[in-house]
């Protein structure tokens, strides 16, 4: 049995190819299983030849790699090694493949594992997607997240006032379902707008999108929207028993709903949850929510043009970022929190994506926090030197104009957070 062989360090796994064979939560479920049979014993030109003896690699991928890790012997292998390996290999990999080379190995209980654990992520083909609808959600969100508007509550209150005039006095029944849809995503961006206030306002909110519900139409995203903001307050109150009772509640609703925005709505809100009970109560089972909720929400998109479904697409690969960082929802950095290695490498992966794919027109908010993601990551890697470039950027993207009260604080909190560690001296 090749147990040296079969330790496995998966670690570079997130990059953009890899997310068309395995999705987030596969690799999460590899990754944290694989660590548990480390050994410096392993021997990369072992498993090169099994993956080439088995076809899963051709001869001039198989040629390279033995050319790059031709000196890595059994013995002298470093984390560092392992990371780059599984960088070059996993790539071309598909699940099957990896746990047919893992058996290959001598590694059965890690295979046994995997298969335990391991599902295919859901996929979402069966449902109506409003494309209409989506596009509503992006350039109205869009606006908000750019500062497009002097006084955002004002102006949703205003909007929201109009599309209840418009759904009025609209006869046609298909007409009616769109602006009653359009109506709950205005409120549901005005609730979101209380982030730092007390939940009595998000209620308030939400209780007058119901009351004004015409029962000639499908209301079910409406019903989604009331539910999940309903967790969410749950989760900010501490009341952790009460907030998953209704996020099973609203599964089950988006499980016979037609409407598809419902799902990535529904998947928004939920991950939301996690991340305060994560924050909450430090346990590590919230934070695999976290990112098994994101990455629903990205499945729940691919009917979606990429225009219309990159806002949410950076939206999910962000939130999964802070909360890999330990960056709170209300953007406070949560030392208690722990941010390992694997945390650190997938939170690089996620904002070299979304430098990469998801930039093009990203929102000021958005920036704001991709900025903060960096410096907090540069600053768990001790590059406190970049740490402060990209903390600096963010306190001035906020400059401009705040998002919410406390934002601003926070950043330059930040910031004097890294000058501390950049100079010998106190900074007040």
């Amino acid at each position: 049995m090749h147990l040296a062989k079969a330790s496995i360090h998966i670690t570079f796994l997130y990059q953009p190819l890899l997310f068309n064979i395995m999705d987030y939560l596969d690799v999460l479920i590899i990754f944290r299983l694989a660590m548990k049979y480390f050994h410096q014993q392993f021997d990369p030109l072992y498993v090169i030849d099994e993956a080439k003896r088995y076809k899963f690699i051709g001869k001039r991928k198989t040629r390279k790699m033995k050319t790059k890790y031709a000196k890595c012997l059994p013995g002298t292998t470093t984390k560092e090694m392992f990371s780059e390996f599984i960088w070059d290999l996993l790539p071309v990999l598909t699940f099957e493949q990896l746990t047919i080379l893992l058996a290959s190995m001598g590694c059965q209980p890690l295979v046994k594992e995997l298969q335990e654990v391991h599902r295919p992520g859901r996929i979402f083909c069966a449902k109506r997607y409003s494309t209409h609808l989506v596009a509503f959600h992006k350039n109205l969100k869009s606006l908000l997240d750019d500062n497009g508007f002097v006084d955002k509550v004002r102006a949703l209150e205003n909007l929201a006032m109009v599309a209840r005039l418009k759904l009025a006095r609209t006869v046609n029944l298909e007409a009616r379902q769109n602006d009653a849809n359009e109506l709950s995503i205005v409120m549901w961006l005005r609730a979101q707008q209380f982030r730092d206030e007390t939940q009595d306002q998000r209620m308030s909110i939400l209780n007058e999108m119901m009351a004004g519900l015409p029962n000639d139409i499908d209301n079910s995203l409406a019903h989604v929207i009331a539910l999940t903001q309903t967790a969410v307050n749950f989760a900010l109150l501490g009341r952790v028993e009460a907030s998953l009772a209704v996020v099973q509640e609203v599964k089950q609703l988006v499980d016979s709903c037609d409407e598809q925005f419902a799902v990535s709505v529904a998947c928004h809100d939920i991950q939301y949850v996690f991340r305060i009970l994560y924050d909450k109560t430090k346990d590590k089972a919230y934070l695999d929510k976290v990112l098994e909720e994101c990455d629903l929400g990205i499945q729940s998109l691919e009917q979606v043009i990429p225009d219309d479904r990159m806002l949410l697409e950076r939206l999910f690969k962000l939130n999964m970022t802070q909360s890999l960082l330990s960056i709170t929802p209300q953007l406070d950095i949560n030392d208690e929190l722990p941010c390992s290695t694997v945390n650190r490498l997938f939170a690089q992966s996620l904002t070299q994506q979304v430098r990469n794919q998801h930039f093009q027109g990203i929102e000021k908010r958005r920036e704001f926090i991709y900025m903060l993601s960096v410096a907090r990551l540069n600053e768990l890697e001790n590059n406190i030197e970049l740490a402060l470039e990209y903390a600096t950027r963010a306190v001035a993207i906020l400059e401009d104009g705040l998002y919410f009260a406390n934002d601003l604080d926070r950043a330059e909190s930040f910031l004097r957070r890294i000058y501390q560690k950049a100079l010998p001296i106190e900074v007040v």
